[in-house]
């Protein structure tokens, strides 16, 4: 129960944080999920390295704001987003999924 009560706090705190500062981009849906799937479900394959955790992430956020950022079609933004980041997944030998969703927000 306490662990249900810990993720619920942290998504509230978020939500609250993004009404407070006016600025939508607080709510991270990926974390959210993480939050639950660590502290609710306690998904074994994430907790056994905890670094990826933070690291994939943020950097799959970096290169969908990278390719953001170039001045190509759309189409071509999406697809090389998804080459970019599944290569980084697959050299750092990982399937965690919010990595994935974290770059198309960006894109």
């Amino acid at each position: 129960m306490i662990s249900y009560i810990i993720s619920l706090t942290f998504i509230i705190a978020m939500i609250t944080a993004s009404v407070l500062l006016k600025d939508p981009e607080i709510i991270l849906q990926e974390v959210a999920a993480m939050a639950i799937t660590m502290w609710v479900y306690r998904e074994a394959g994430w907790i056994r390295q905890p670094s990826k955790i933070f690291l994939e992430p943020s950097l799959t956020a970096v290169i969908g704001f990278t390719v953001n950022q170039l001045q190509i079609p759309y189409l071509a933004k999406v697809s090389l987003t998804l080459i970019l980041m599944m290569l980084f997944l697959r050299f750092i030998r990982s399937n965690l999924g919010p990595s994935i969703a974290r770059a198309y927000c960006r894109c």
